[in-house]
């Protein structure tokens, strides 16, 4: 294997993974050996089930390592590099099932790039295995989904990760729906490692999926049975009305019930001080509009119209239909985290000679709480 060239100071860049990848488990070892580390398959299984990430495995080997060569500068740089690099590679070899941060990362990030390549069932495929180490990480530590990002430096929230993940649940149930089991058992997961309250969008977004995903399953009672608790909890919930009433317009999951979708629209708008009327007012209104009930059309959509120029304000993006019916999570957040994502990708692929104003053991500057050897540095 060669190590590249610095184009600038002609001096041998810094291992990258691709430069680890390249090597056979023997030669990973020999490397190890080298910088004086002995190990074998046995010996690193007992270290994996102590930690959840390849660099917190290596930290105290390179610990060791830095303070024997102390002296070597630049060279000591370089040469420690390959202790995370190769833990890192041996463990997606030896351990592939063993929650790891550094596969996790790979498959969110393989993720995306097989969606930017329109490859939509291959993207998902890496996303669930992604999100089922997250989902072991969570419970060995006890930590929810929206505090996974903060415990375990992952660049971007795992919310939107998992948004995104539902997004291509919901596309690959439309069109095939033997995968709705596998939809309603990720939406369960979820739910049940979260901690944030019912007023969360989050969470709102999350019930609204699995609702939707059991109604196409045909499990109209329990649907039901569901949003009677949660509005029983929070009748204050607008767009909750709304997403159970939308259960019955009709479609693939069933035929249309008018009668069902009027009383729940008309259970909502009762409640005092109901969140989002106006979107409420509005579903009416087209309801009834879509039914050809032109007069009682006309009062609701007078009603709306006298709420809006008294500047009632609509729901943000993030609290609206999650469905096929309007995509809630096609927004510009998701747009910033892809592109965020490919950046990443950009950047381990190019970045060659650590920066002069940034130490590699501190901080990396682009907030993401690793070491800048681990981030951007690399």
């Amino acid at each position: 294997m060669k190590v590249g060239k610095n184009k600038n100071t002609r001096e041998p860049q810094f291992p990258t993974p691709e430069d680890a990848a390249e090597m056979t488990d023997a030669q990973l070892l020999a490397k190890l050996k080298s910088l004086g580390i002995e190990m074998d398959q046995k010996k690193m299984e007992k270290l994996c089930d102590k930690v959840l990430s390849a660099e917190d495995l290596a930290e105290p080997f390179e610990e060791q390592f830095d303070d024997e060569n102390e002296d070597k500068g630049f060279e000591r740089e370089r040469q420690g590099d390959w202790i995370w690099l190769c833990f890192s590679e041996l463990w997606k070899r030896w351990f592939p099932d063993k929650p790891c941060f550094e596969i996790l990362h790979e498959c969110i990030s393989d993720g995306f790039r097989l969606r930017k390549q329109r490859d939509e069932v291959g993207s998902l495929q890496r996303w669930l295995a992604g999100w089922n180490i997250a989902r072991r990480m969570m419970d060995a530590e006890d930590v929810p989904v929206e505090q996974f990002h903060y415990e375990f430096r992952l660049e971007n929230s795992l919310c939107e990760w998992v948004q995104d993940i539902s997004v291509s649940l919901r596309n690959a149930s439309s069109d095939a729906p033997e995968t709705l089991p596998v939809e309603v058992q990720f939406y369960r997961d979820v739910l049940k490692r979260t901690k944030a309250n019912h007023l969360d969008l989050f969470v709102q977004n999350m019930r609204m999926n699995l609702a939707e995903a059991l109604f196409d399953m045909g499990k109209v009672e329990e649907v039901d049975k569901l949003y009677e608790e949660w509005l029983a909890k929070d009748p204050h919930w607008g767009w909750g009305w709304i997403s159970w009433s939308y259960c019955y317009l009709g479609g693939s999951s069933g035929p249309e019930n008018p009668e069902k979708v009027q009383k729940l629209l008309e259970e909502g708008l009762a409640v005092k001080s109901v969140r989002n009327r106006l979107d409420v007012l509005e579903k009416m209104a087209e309801f009834l509009d879509a039914q050809g009930r032109k007069e009682e059309a006309d009062a609701a959509w007078s009603e709306f119209e006298k709420e809006e120029a008294k500047g009632a304000s609509s729901a943000p993006p993030s609290e609206s239909l999650s469905s096929s019916k309007k995509n809630l999570f096609d927004s510009p957040t998701m747009t910033m985290l892809k592109d965020a994502i490919v950046k990443v990708d950009a950047e381990e692929n190019s970045a060659t000679a650590p920066s002069d104003t940034v130490g590699r053991k501190e901080p990396c500057p682009c907030g993401s709480g690793k070491k800048y050897k681990r981030c951007c540095g690399k």
